[in-house]
């Protein structure tokens, strides 16, 4: 398996990998070290992971020329430089199956499973190209990249020997722009409801034990309505605040935003946690926060891993009015669909879910909804069937 981060926080990747491996697939994991003092290499649940130095380069007002040409003059045999580092470590290993996580490492596992004549695996987390419009780049690089990702794609997709993704609605787009077989779609889900460790959320924060606690987890990034959600805050009575769980480049933008609106003590934000401590944390709020900003068609389509961890601990939801989410929350009734990111429509929401509408009921609905559909158990099945499929064609 091959992913441009370090693996840490990848939730999917480790519940994916460590499924293979309690089914008696050896599996490797190949990802990016974040910080120099992470280990080369170490064993996870069964699997082990391998990670390979990060090349960077600073901003690009602030840039070393050659450093940046460095950085990408692998572009088109593998990417950049390292992704170059995790085609490397791939071939190194000699699977007979290779498991892209996401387009970005498209490009150079098909290559190590065509070095080593293996099988290859494509896992779209996502419509990656879609994704462009949020890099925080020009609109000339934006072009470039969207080009350019979509004719990786649209060339090694139908190289792949299984495609999976997140989505009905992504799988669909993908078999329709790239005229290929229906993906086989693996949800988002919790791999448990486990809580790991007895945290009370209200202590942690400071906040007077009859606040409503809000919650968002996640990564801090732009198209998330996390800026909305803030200004919510400041629309809502004292009794009412927001917990933000996560790191990301907007972490002080987001903190500055809130000073400014004289909530700071309001908005409480906790550095991301890792994964097997994640719903100690969120078990203690009342409500989960589902945003995202309708950018282009893959937030449309996106159906976020966060809608299935709050639903896992009962937390029912405030959710953007998109198809997929849209399709979960209403179905289940797990909680009320905000029209738009407005602050006001959020703040109307927020209240009418904790003081018009049963909280309860949706809390229950939410365990039953996971314990029944939402759940690694059922997809992990889906998994490792599709898997096995493929294993039988190599013996």
């Amino acid at each position: 398996m091959a992913v441009t981060n370090d693996i840490t926080h990848d939730s999917r990747v480790i519940r994916e990998a460590s499924a293979l491996a309690s089914n008696g697939f050896k599996v490797d994991v190949v990802g990016i070290k974040s910080f120099h003092e992470q280990k080369d290499k170490e064993i996870w649940d069964g699997f082990i992971i391998h990670r390979v130095d990060k090349y960077t380069y600073s901003n690009i007002f602030s840039f070393s020329f050659l450093k940046i040409v460095k950085y990408y003059l692998p572009l088109l045999s593998y990417g950049t430089i390292n992704t170059k580092r995790l085609f490397d470590k791939m071939v190194e290993i000699k699977a007979e199956i290779y498991h892209a996580n996401d387009l970005d490492t498209l490009l150079c596992t098909y290559k190590a499973a065509k070095k080593n004549h293996a099988k290859l695996v494509y896992d779209s987390h996502e419509l990656f190209v879609e994704t462009m419009n949020q890099g925080g780049f020009g609109m000339i690089f934006q072009k470039f990249f969207y080009i350019y990702y979509y004719l990786i794609e649209k060339f090694l997709i139908s190289k792949a020997h299984l495609v999976l993704t997140v989505s009905d609605s992504i799988a669909r787009a993908l078999m329709k722009r790239y005229r290929i077989a229906l993906p086989y779609v693996i949800k988002n889900v919790p791999l448990s409801n486990v809580i790991t460790k007895e945290l009370d959320l209200h202590q942690k924060t400071g906040a007077p034990k009859n606040t409503r606690l809000i919650i968002y987890q996640g990564s801090l990034q732009p198209g998330r309505g996390l800026g909305q959600a803030i200004e919510a805050i400041a629309l809502l009575p004292n009794t009412y605040e927001l917990v933000i769980l996560g790191n990301g480049r907007l972490k002080q933008f987001l903190k500055d935003q809130a000073e400014k609106l004289n909530i700071l003590k309001r908005v409480h934000f906790i550095d991301a946690v890792p994964q097997k401590d994640l719903l100690s944390y969120t078990k203690g709020a009342d409500i989960g926060l589902v945003f995202l900003e309708d950018l282009n068609l893959n937030q449309h389509f996106s159906l976020p891993n966060k809608l299935f961890e709050y639903m896992s601990v009962g937390v029912p939801v405030v959710a953007i009015d998109l198809p997929e989410i849209k399709a979960v929350v209403e179905k289940n009734n797990v909680g009320i669909l905000c029209q738009n990111l407005d602050p006001h429509e959020i703040a109307r929401s927020v209240r009418e879910i904790c003081e018009k509408k049963q909280p309860s009921v949706q809390s229950d609905n939410a365990r039953m909804a996971y314990k029944k559909k939402y759940n690694w158990g059922v997809e992990s099945k889906k998994f490792i069937a599709a898997y096995k499929a493929l294993a039988e064609e190599i013996s």
